[in-house]
């Protein structure tokens, strides 16, 4: 999908060319509302999952379906996993539980 047509309603300019929308533009507005939260709490998956009242997996299944919705982003298959070491520190920092890390490392 591309934009046509730039209209300032103040001034009445007008522009006419092709105009891409920007990648998050593709995203429902729910999506988009979630990428919000994420970055209002700094990219933090425990902070995000606690204001959504949602699971730390919940939270990473939602941004990997976006991201996987983004185009020229790293895809989570194309992604490494998850290090033992990583979900450690999580786990360690209080980002996620013991449960939660469990299940990442399986």
């Amino acid at each position: 999908m591309a934009i046509t047509k730039v209209v300032c309603n103040t001034c009445d300019i007008q522009l006419e060319a092709g105009f891409e929308l920007p990648s998050l533009a593709l995203l429902s507005e729910d999506e988009q509302d979630f990428v919000v939260a994420f970055l209002h709490y700094h990219g933090s998956i425990k902070h995000t999952g606690e204001q959504l009242g949602v699971s730390y997996p919940t939270v990473k299944s939602r941004l990997t379906a976006i991201v996987n919705k983004l185009p020229g982003v790293v895809t989570a298959q194309d992604a490494p996993a998850t290090e033992a070491n990583d979900v450690l520190t999580m786990l360690e920092e209080g980002e996620i539980s013991v449960n939660e890390a469990l299940k990442l490392l399986d």
